[in-house]
């Protein structure tokens, strides 16, 4: 999300000393229209911890309307401390991030597609996904190149064992990263 954010602001899309509701306007209610684009990059925004997107990682991110749903809540919900006060991380944030790039791409594309052709093709990294659709589920799957997921014990949808199609297929900005190493490691060094 913050790759995607940065390319928005090159192109002159965004601008991350902005509030948020510049850009998703929805977001001011609440009191949080002094939340800055800046405070989600660096995890300072108030946001809550708790998942808004309560059923999106277990199959509910499948349905069209699922993503406008989760940043519906998120638009919605309150802050826990004032913009900029404190530092904790929120998954949350990066929704929004990803809602952003959405908005101010000149396309509309959803954000799993914008990452791919913008970030990811453009790389050679046709092996990287953020919300891998069914059909690339179901060959890779074919082809046994779904690995196994070990789990820190922090998050439930990282149990250990095979990684669930509607885990792979849910497009979550805040860490629903999918692909080969070697193709990680392309991507961050």
């Amino acid at each position: 999300a913050a790759i995607a954010v940065a390319q928005c602001v090159e192109r002159g899309l965004v601008d991350v000393a902005q509030p948020v509701a510049t850009y998703v306007p929805e977001f001011a209610s609440r009191a949080k229209q002094t939340v800055l684009v800046e405070h989600l990059l660096t995890h300072t925004g108030g946001l809550p911890l708790e998942e808004v997107y309560e059923g999106f990682r277990d199959g509910e991110s499948a349905h069209a309307d699922a993503w406008d749903r989760v940043v519906r809540r998120i638009c919605y919900g309150e802050l826990i401390w004032p913009p900029g006060s404190r530092c904790c991380y929120s998954d949350l944030g990066f929704f929004l991030l990803g809602e952003i790039v959405r908005r101010v791409d000149p396309k509309r594309r959803p954000y799993m597609q914008y990452v791919r052709e913008e970030i990811f093709a453009p790389l050679g990294l046709h092996d990287m996904w953020v919300g891998m659709p069914s059909a690339e589920h179901e060959r890779y799957a074919r082809e046994d190149r779904i690995s196994h997921l070990t789990t820190t014990g922090m998050s439930p949808a990282c149990d250990s064992g095979m990684a669930k199609p509607a885990e792979l297929m849910a497009c979550d900005p805040s860490g629903n990263l999918r692909a080969p190493a070697a193709q990680c490691v392309e991507l961050f060094v």
